[in-house]
């Protein structure tokens, strides 16, 4: 029995934020699994936590200052064998530590760490599960730093070595396929345990903004393959918009307004809880989109001047040069170069901005980000199709869970299912300007054949809760918000 989960996104919550997943629903995911394992006569049980299990982007320790008294950020140009400088380690280690002593996170690592080593009041009976991690875009330096590797290592008791790479891919098919990273070589077992029929990778592989494969040859959006596993320990845009354009806007609202969370007037209060919240709007395209429905009328007045000052440094900033530098292709038109023109029209309107454009400017851009789900050419075209023992692609990155049927193929349905996020997110409506708030659970179980009573075929299951609160005027999420 195969169990894949993603997207947690555990994180350091700031003052008045309560972001973090409440332990009570993790707990009765592991109730759900125990129980489903028990009725199947699970033999073995495996969880894979696919990818954003924590968030070290996300986090306001960004904005203090180096020993150096410069800035440090988590995309520094590194090679992709780099190890992190001194500062960096340093760094992540520290958000780490915050993570799990955040008093919502806490519970939450309690029960991980109890399962991972058997000592937990949920798995009684039965089959006890081993967990698999694999890293997603906001916890891509728990591969890059030694303290955060040795400490996952230990919390969950994964099979390896903290020297070793973690996987970024698993195949979980009855015979190794390629070069692609095999289940028999990471748990240790007979091809027929881990007989899945199943590609398991985090998703943001497909995801232009959030992964480098491009790198090499710099073309915006490829499918990835095995040899490529070096470029993932490379820092994509979207390290840098979450951190210095969406981030930033929060951070320096909080400065101006005196720099103490606790001390805010709840006038600013709302506005600094939208601004932390802006993290949640998928795709994050639609950012200022959001900000200028969520805080229309005199909200807005007070943060106009500041968001447009924002887009304007943001256009300028060293860092989105850099990177349309590497992903030009010099000989043709391509998307760096519409993001160049884009850019520069921004830089050159300076403040001028009246907030008719900037509505039909966040409008423009809700329209081309478009779903927040897997790029369907992309998927058509992975090579991982090519494999007849593959049947399911399971991703997560993606916030939108759901599934794409790709079609039957020799009698055997082809589908790609997405996880999806267990945080908090908004959604714009059908009217192009209101957002809604939705909490989500969603995860997938795999059966092997010979887990199967009746039908002898591989299996999927998708579930999946939403839980949607009328409070269009409060703090974003409540206990009450737990799907």
């Amino acid at each position: 029995m195969l169990v894949v989960l993603s997207d947690l996104h555990f994180q350091q919550d700031p003052h008045g934020q309560n972001r973090n997943l409440e332990s009570r629903s993790l707990r009765m995911f592991f109730e759900e699994i125990a129980r489903a394992a028990k009725l199947k006569q699970a033999k073995d049980l495996t969880i894979v936590l696919n990818g954003d299990i924590f968030d070290y982007i996300r986090n306001q320790a960004w904005f203090v200052p180096g020993k150096d008294g410069g800035a440090l950020r988590p995309y520094a140009e590194l090679e992709p064998s780099q190890p992190l400088s001194d500062a960096l380690e340093e760094r992540v280690w520290a958000i780490h530590q915050s993570i799990e002593q955040d008093p919502r996170v806490q519970p939450s690592i309690a029960l991980l760490e109890a399962i991972a080593h058997g000592t937990d009041d949920i798995f009684t009976e039965g089959v006890h599960p081993k967990f698999l991690f694999i890293p997603g875009t906001s916890d891509r330096l728990a591969d890059m730093s030694v303290q955060v590797k040795s400490r996952l290592y230990d919390m969950l008791n994964l099979p390896g070595s903290p020297d070793d790479p973690f996987p970024r891919q698993i195949l979980f098919t009855k015979t190794p396929w390629r070069d692609w990273p095999h289940a028999t070589r990471i748990l240790d077992v007979p091809g027929k345990h881990v007989d899945y029929g199943t590609l398991i990778q985090h998703g943001h592989e497909y995801d232009w903004t959030a992964c480098e494969f491009n790198y090499d040859d710099n073309v915006l959006g490829r499918t990835p393959e095995p040899a490529d596993a070096h470029l993932y320990r490379m820092s994509s845009l979207s390290d840098w918009i979450a951190i210095d354009v969406i981030g930033r806007l929060a951070k320096d609202f909080l400065d101006d307004c005196g720099g103490d969370a606790s001390k805010l007037i709840p006038e600013n209060q709302f506005i600094y809880d939208c601004l932390m919240e802006a993290d949640d709007v998928r795709p994050q395209l639609r950012v200022l989109s959001y900000l200028l429905w969520r805080l229309e009328g005199d909200p807005w007045l007070m943060i106009r001047e500041l968001v447009r000052a924002h887009l304007v440094h943001a256009a300028k900033h060293q860092r989105l040069r850099q990177w349309l530098s590497q992903h030009d292709q010099s000989w043709l038109p391509d998307r760096a170069d519409k993001i160049r023109a884009a850019v520069k029209t921004l830089a050159s309107l300076s403040g001028a901005m009246p907030d008719s454009f900037l509505a039909g400017l966040g409008k423009r851009v809700s329209r081309r980000a478009g779903p927040d789900t897997i790029p369907l050419d992309l998927l058509r075209t992975d090579p991982i199709w090519q494999n007849p023992e593959v049947h399911f692609i399971c991703h997560g990155h993606f916030h939108e869970p759901g599934s794409i049927p790709l079609g039957v193929i020799d009698g055997h349905p082809k589908l790609a299912v997405c996880t999806g996020t267990w945080r908090r997110r908004h959604r714009q409506g059908l009217d192009e300007i209101s957002h809604v708030a939705i909490r989500s659970m969603g995860y997938s179980i795999f059966y092997r054949p010979d887990e199967q009573t009746g039908n002898k075929a591989h299996r999927m299951e998708f579930w999946q809760g939403q839980v949607v609160t009328h409070q269009p005027d409060a703090p974003p999420q409540t206990d009450e918000d737990t799907p």
